[in-house]
């Protein structure tokens, strides 16, 4: 009896290990299958696409002033650096023969003109022939013509600025002799910069008219912003390029001919749901990404939008609440168990943010 009794003590403690060992290899298989992942919530972010150039910046006006004869500068009344007025005079040129050319051909302009009108006059009564009067008109018209090109040339050598802007170059100095269409200054509107860019034909229906370019100095964030002011209505066929002109006001720091980087702004939202481009997967020819559900991955089927560098929108599938696999979505399957590294962290976090609502209101 004893013996029987010691024997259904040894069953019962060999029942009760094993037993135990048998959940313990289950929870241990369990954690086994147990996937390590790190989450994230979806953020609101202000997300944009743009297209990057380095570019060179030019004055939006910019213009040479060439001598209009074979003369000498008597006198420059202008330095680089200045600002000038357009139609403002810059240079005198030696005018003492044009102003006889002048002289002569303005005296002579007078007297036919006085000797036409009698003409004319007499013709309208009748009391001289009709070929007399088209002698004097003939005459007439060539010395109105001479006057006028005498009076353009003798003016000509009173140079004026083409436009209102600042002195960029002076070429030349006083006393100089010059030879007919030989530069003498350079004038620039810097008050609008511009640059030209030569875009992949790929790009010309994302590009348009008035959108935002944001241009920044090389190696600095210091930026001023601009527009799309002219676009190409033509590709070129050799280089499969259409040119695009940006137009910027011109601020401190800005000036023609400084290298910038320039991107153009082809899409922009504010306020966006937003997730770690990483965490968007395909599965099965689905975009998509992996959910925390209850311990469980769950794969949720989303539509994206704009990308910027790290981030992509979420356009639908996603609320904020929900938690998104950020680290290890790769390496997971629907409906797997998976382990939270980061959960505590975000749950301080969350805590955090309600405690201080909670001070605040």
């Amino acid at each position: 009896m004893k013996r029987t009794l010691v024997y259904i003590i040894i069953g019962i403690m060999f029942f009760a290990c094993s037993k135990k060992e048998t959940n313990k290899n289950k929870n241990n298989k369990k954690k086994n299958n147990e996937a390590v992942v790190y989450i994230s919530n979806p953020e609101r972010r202000h997300l944009k696409n743009y297209l990057s150039y380095s570019v060179s910046l030019k004055a939006k006006r910019d213009v040479y002033v060439y001598a209009p004869a074979s003369e000498r500068i008597v006198s420059i009344y202008v330095k680089e650096g200045d600002k000038v007025n357009e139609n403002e005079v810059i240079v005198e040129m030696d005018n003492e023969e044009e102003k006889l050319k002048f002289n002569k051909a303005k005296t002579n302009y007078t007297s036919i003109k006085n000797e036409y009108e009698r003409s004319k006059k007499l013709y309208e009564e009748g009391l001289v022939s009709k070929q007399e009067y088209e002698n004097i008109l003939a005459k007439y018209e060539s010395a109105k013509a001479d006057y006028e090109m005498q009076k353009k040339q003798l003016d000509d050598l009173t140079i004026r600025s083409p436009i209102k802007g600042i002195v960029g170059r002076r070429f030349v100095e006083e006393k100089e002799r010059v030879q007919m269409d030989q530069k003498l200054f350079r004038i620039v509107d810097a008050d609008i910069l511009k640059a030209d860019i030569n875009l992949p034909e790929e790009e010309y229906e994302f590009v348009k008219m008035g959108s935002k370019v944001e241009i920044f100095k090389k190696g600095s964030s210091e930026k001023i912003t601009g527009f799309v002011n002219e676009i190409s209505p033509i590709i070129d066929d050799e280089t499969g390029t259409f040119r695009v002109e940006v137009n910027v006001k011109r601020e401190k720091g800005f000036i023609p001919g400084m290298f910038v980087n320039l991107d153009i702004i082809t899409r922009e939202k504010e306020d966006c749901l937003s997730v770690p481009k990483k965490a968007v997967i395909e599965k099965e020819d689905k975009k998509g990404v992996y959910v925390v559900n209850d311990e469980k991955a769950k794969f949720v089927e989303v539509t994206t939008g704009i990308e910027q560098e790290d981030y992509v929108e979420i356009i639908k599938g996603l609320n904020p609440e929900q938690k998104v696999i950020v680290v290890g979505q790769n390496m997971i399957g629907e409906n797997q168990r998976v382990k939270v590294m980061n959960q505590k962290k975000d749950e301080g976090i969350e805590k955090n943010k309600k405690k201080e609502n909670n001070e605040n209101s």
